[in-house]
């Protein structure tokens, strides 16, 4: 049947760059396809940065300094939000294998406006031995 599934974290964003992260998704297996062990999934990503990341960021704009790294790595630009939606199919080949199409879109890669909204599809392989 169908699932629904969310969650949200916090941190004071002190100790971390990203101070919220908020994600949602619906999750439905194959039965009424014909598929039961199949499933396909979409799911939404918020995460938004921390606003002493972002003091940080602007400071050494004005000092003219490179940005620092942070748990993200290197950084490109004043951080302040991200959104990621997301679609999948998990396709059971055979026991105990399976392949997963996935498909997110990227508003805001890394945060920040420097880079384009990105596609990116992916490919995955699970095995159970």
């Amino acid at each position: 049947g169908l699932i629904a599934m969310g969650g949200y974290m916090w941190t004071d964003g002190k100790t971390t760059a990203m101070s919220h992260h908020l994600w949602g998704g619906l999750l439905e297996t194959g039965k009424p396809w014909g598929r039961p062990n199949d499933s396909i999934g979409m799911m939404y990503q918020w995460l938004q940065m921390s606003r002493t990341v972002a003091l940080q960021q602007e400071a050494s704009i004005i000092a003219g300094q490179a940005f620092q790294s942070n748990q993200w790595g290197q950084t490109w630009g004043v951080q302040s939000h991200e959104n990621i939606y997301e679609l999948f199919y998990n396709a059971h080949v055979a026991n105990g294998l399976t392949l997963q199409p996935d498909f997110q879109y990227i508003n805001r890669p890394g945060g920040t406006t420097t880079f384009h909204d990105a596609a990116v599809m992916a490919l995955q392989f699970n095995v159970v031995m």
